[in-house]
């Protein structure tokens, strides 16, 4: 069975490493594993309908000092940063029970990734120790990933709102989400249809990149 492959628009996603001992031969396994990974995740997710379209390569792996926060913030900052595109972060952990896996909750959460924490253990040995079969290791990292992803998208436990008026100092009201107003900012400022209301605004933002006839209005 092959998943859906969608050449135009793929997904980007990064890999933080926090290994002991790393030398350039772990260095080089780690990027053959994130290939492999990828390529799994994708076929055992088509066999749950959940199609991931990522890219075959992280955009950027970032190496972090092991047990120290200050290294593995800097890690999520950068990407962050530097990567504003990255949907997931795959985030190989030293061992079981590490303070990475903690900062990795938080600071994903924090920047807006989904992500995925792997023992370096079983990305050395492509979890072939694990008493779990394969199969159902990736089923479930898909749907967690799915699930993530999801939330995300949802923004659950938060409201809404949005600045909009002709007037110096804008109004803000809680909106629905397909409101004329939303559909207003939307198509101002991504798709460019007018400028955004007076040159004297403090942030004006535009973005541009993003693939069309996703949703209703033009972006996913």
């Amino acid at each position: 069975m092959v998943a859906h492959n969608k050449p135009d628009f793929k997904s980007k996603w990064a890999m933080v490493v926090t290994v002991n001992d790393l030398n350039e031969s772990k260095r080089a396994d780690l990027k053959e594993f994130g290939g492999w990974f990828i390529d799994t995740l994708r076929l055992e997710g088509a066999f749950i309908g959940h199609y991931f379209n990522y890219e075959e390569s992280p955009v950027a792996i970032v190496e972090t000092v092991p047990n120290n926060l200050e290294s593995c913030t800097n890690a999520y900052q950068k990407i962050h940063k530097e990567h504003p595109q990255v949907v997931l972060i795959v985030h190989i952990l030293p061992q079981t029970q590490s303070h990475e896996y903690d900062w990795m909750k938080v600071l994903a959460s924090r920047y807006g990734f989904i992500r995925q924490g792997i023992l370096y253990e079983n990305c050395a040995n492509r979890f072939q120790n694990v008493d779990t079969d394969q199969n159902s290791i990736f089923r479930n990292m898909c749907q967690w990933i799915y699930r993530s992803g999801t939330a995300i998208v949802r923004n659950e436990g938060n409201s809404c709102g949005i600045l909009h008026g002709k007037e110096p100092k804008p109004t803000f009201e809680k909106v629905l989400f397909n409101s004329e107003d939303i559909k207003e900012a939307v198509f101002k400022v991504l798709h460019n249809e007018e400028d955004p209301r007076s040159a004297d605004l403090d942030n004006i933002v535009k973005v541009s990149g993003y693939p069309e006839m996703l949703n209703a209005f033009g972006v996913a």
